[in-house]
């Protein structure tokens, strides 16, 4: 669904799909999400000017799934393969780029991708992650805090996310 000026419309699935769900849109108003005979399908990208776009080509067994797209028309997505082992990827022009693994493993959930290609997100176990020039990076945790994990990052490169399992009661007043 598709939302403006207060009025609601349907994306229109491309042929052969009949479930459609949006996940992201950009500042230009183009919008990422997945089609298919079910609730999971191909990502499909909906242009601003009416074009509809399946996304791919991926390799064999992957599914195509949109997470974030942003202003240059780049889409961020995971899928998982055949033998059920994750792959976090980035779609420009027609051509699909895998995201290397996390720090400690390969587990990651991506969740934002900024205008400059950087990608924020998850991993086992459960830290904040950043990959920026072909590195991920894991960032740090609130003081006192055994958990974190990144769900934005703005076009300053800052992240923001939420951090849980506090063991202690530090003042962290300077933090945030």
């Amino acid at each position: 669904l598709f939302w403006e000026d207060g009025v609601i419309a349907a994306l229109p699935p491309p042929p052969g799909d009949a479930y459609c769900g949006a996940e992201a849109i950009s500042d230009r108003g183009d919008i990422v999400g997945s089609c298919g005979p079910a609730s999971e399908g191909r990502g499909v990208l909906w242009r601003r000017d009416g074009s509809i776009v399946v996304l791919g080509p991926f390799p064999a067994g992957w599914s195509g799934r949109p997470i974030d797209i942003n202003n240059r028309g780049e889409v961020l997505g995971s899928s998982t393969d055949a033998a059920n082992a994750r792959h976090v990827w980035i779609w420009r022009d027609g051509a699909v780029t895998e995201i290397g693994d996390a720090p400690g493993g390969p587990m990651w959930l991506p969740t934002a991708l900024d205008d400059r290609g950087r990608v924020v997100g998850w991993g086992a176990p459960t830290a904040a992650l950043l990959f920026e020039d072909g590195i991920i990076t894991r960032l740090p945790p609130l003081s006192g805090s055994a958990e974190a994990n990144a769900n934005g990052i703005n076009e300053r490169g800052e992240v923001v996310g939420a951090s849980s399992g506090i063991t202690c009661c530090a003042n962290s007043s300077s933090e945030r």
